[in-house]
């Protein structure tokens, strides 16, 4: 091959950004041995800003965070470092046999190497009184929360105060509800099972969690089918949101709606490509595209499954019809380290479906942890299941071991059983015999993380790195952030590194 390997990379995401950061890293190394530079890289993004921290767009909806505290790619040092960087681009067409990429205004962009970092969109129901498609121009006072336009409408309804209806009983419709509630705003959570994230914890942690988000200001309503929205005529010759109405009858009134019913993978582009996709774009556990060598696919849009048989264990226990995307930025992070070490090294690579990746719920007087398959009892065949609940006082911590090794765990209101459960779970590390040792650390005495645990589990940053970070001279989050990664993932991380902050003198902001 004559010159640099272009690699184009469609989407412009936190995926996207840790791929283009280990490719450009390689690009320097060659330009410092004097060598010419490997890659020509390309990033298209459909919005008109770099890559930021989506996960953290409800606390800039709720005044906690700010836009500059959410970017992680500076576009600006991006082309400074010779990456051709296209904001607010739209791809129209992926042409495999003349390995190009077609963007709205007519430019077709060759690639050698072509990887989608699509992302996912937010799914939107259809109900009675409105049709799934959001326009305000028709009916106003629902939006979603995907992007950072997003965040600047929600935050425009929280400075008036509106009062907010958040549909959806997952990870970020609870994050926003308990935001909301810490902003003094009127917040109503809807969902439909009989207790919020269902699919990730069982009947005992998810009533806990029912009663903590009570006592948190939420209102919340459980095991209702949302039958109609209710509207009235607005002033701009459309209407309005008002309320929604169950199929029992019931209604819950409102000045808002913010829908955060789950998210769909983007694959227009690949399946337009003739690309498999089934809930994501399919790709190997090597992250290559199904019948293809030269694309790929990683983050949200990404479904990764063994192409032929014989499959693997993973693959075995999950038939196609249960597979999904991962949909969380820890195994996403994972696909793009994996992806630049093949791409760069041209060695194999082997990375896992991400499914039963670790669930962390972001908020200061809440502090939950979830992981692999937290539903099976304490007489589940094969399993051993290790429970302790303490309900007057909010706190439950569930173990589900096969030889003695985590397979599913859930901490509520256990900070540091939840930070070693996790590590245990994380490394495949075998659980004391007395499963009783791993809740001391939440007792009177209190207790460490254990030896080479994670402050940050999003990037694997463990305290050591952290404090190491601080004797050099940073100063706050941000600054270790900045030198470390620890805290920019889920932010879920961030109070801790203010506290090792706090131990060397550093600004805890």
């Amino acid at each position: 091959m004559n010159g640099p390997e272009r690699v184009v990379i469609i989407g412009f995401g936190p995926v996207a950004a840790r791929l283009i950061d280990r490719l450009r890293a390689a690009n320097r190394s060659r330009r410092e041995a004097g060598e010419p530079e490997r890659f020509a890289i390309t990033v298209i993004g459909a919005e008109p800003e770099p890559a930021y921290h989506r996960v953290m767009i409800g606390e800039l909806a709720t005044g906690v965070a700010t836009r500059a505290s959410l970017w992680l790619s500076d576009a600006a040092e991006l082309i400074g470092d010779g990456v051709d960087v296209r904001l607010g681009a739209v791809v129209t067409e992926v042409d495999r046999e003349a390995r190009t990429v077609a963007l709205a205004g007519g430019e077709l962009i060759g690639w050698h190497r072509l990887v989608f970092a699509t992302g996912a969109r937010a799914y939107v129901p259809s109900l009675e009184g409105f049709s799934g498609r959001i326009d305000p121009r028709e009916l106003s006072g629902i939006q979603v929360l995907r992007s950072l336009d997003d965040a600047d409408r929600l935050r425009d309804s929280v400075a008036a105060g509106r009062r907010i209806v958040v549909l959806g009983g997952g990870v970020l419709g609870l994050e926003l509800v308990l935001g909301l509630a810490r902003a003094g705003i009127d917040a109503t959570l809807i969902h439909s099972g009989e207790h919020p994230m269902a699919r990730a914890l069982d009947q005992d942690s998810g009533r806990l969690l029912l009663r903590a988000l009570r006592a948190a200001g939420v209102f919340v309503v459980s095991d209702v089918i949302c039958r109609a929205l209710l509207t009235e005529p607005d002033d701009d010759h459309g209407r309005r949101f008002t309320g929604i109405e169950f199929s029992d009858g019931r209604f819950v009134r409102g000045d808002e709606l913010v829908l955060t019913c789950g998210a769909l993978a983007r694959t227009e582009l690949a399946e337009a490509a003739g690309l498999r996709c089934h809930n994501g774009i399919l790709v190997d556990h090597e992250l290559a595209c199904w019948g293809t060598d030269s694309i790929f696919a990683v983050g949200d849009c990404a479904e990764v499954r063994c192409a032929a048989e014989p499959y693997c264990s993973e693959c075995t226990e999950r038939p196609l019809k249960t597979s999904a995307p991962a949909g969380l930025i820890a195994p996403g992070w994972e696909q793009a380290e994996a992806l630049a070490d093949r791409l760069i090294d041209g060695v194999p690579v082997t990375v896992g479906t991400g499914i039963d990746g670790m669930i962390q719920l972001k908020a200061d007087d809440l502090d939950l942890v979830a992981a692999g398959d937290t539903l099976a009892g304490p007489w589940t065949p094969g399993l051993e299941v290790a429970q302790w609940l303490d309900p007057a006082h909010g706190r439950y911590v569930k173990m589900i071991t096969r030889e003695g090794r985590l397979t599913g765990l859930v901490s509520l209101g256990m900070p540091n059983a939840g930070a070693e459960l996790a590590w245990l779970y994380d490394t495949g590390t075998e659980l004391p015999w007395d499963r009783s040792l791993l809740l001391r650390g939440d007792g009177p005495d209190g207790g460490d993380e254990p030896s080479g645990a994670p402050v940050c589990r999003c990037n694997g940053v463990p305290k050591e790195t952290v404090q190491a970070a601080i004797a050099a001279g940073s100063r706050t989050v941000a600054d270790v952030g900045r030198e470390t990664r620890a805290g920019t993932g889920c932010g879920g991380c961030r109070s801790k590194i203010a506290a090792l902050l706090e131990q060397g003198e550093g600004a805890p902001c």
